[in-house]
């Protein structure tokens, strides 16, 4: 896995020259957390953050994502077209 240090990511946040995917790691939750919020703030808008937007972390399940995924979508198309 290609790693990059935190002087490139801060130069590529600088520069605004985002990569597609990031996932951060480390025993400084703090830096990671920093990173992530940073990121997000530059790259989602609060709206696109409500549907186009997931975090995990070591202590989520994917299942319970992909059930409140399921959840939402079947609550927007509810109401949509009108579903029981």
């Amino acid at each position: 896995m290609p790693q990059m240090s935190v002087t490139e990511l801060n130069k590529k946040l600088k520069g605004k020259n985002y990569s597609s995917l990031y996932y951060f790691y480390g025993k400084d939750v703090m830096s990671v957390e920093l990173y992530t919020k940073t990121l997000v703030k530059k790259l989602v808008s609060d709206d696109e953050a409500v549907y186009n937007f997931h975090k995990f972390n070591g202590k989520d399940k994917l299942s319970d994502f992909v059930f409140e995924y399921w959840h939402r979508l079947y609550r927007c198309l509810r109401n949509i077209y009108a579903l029981p």
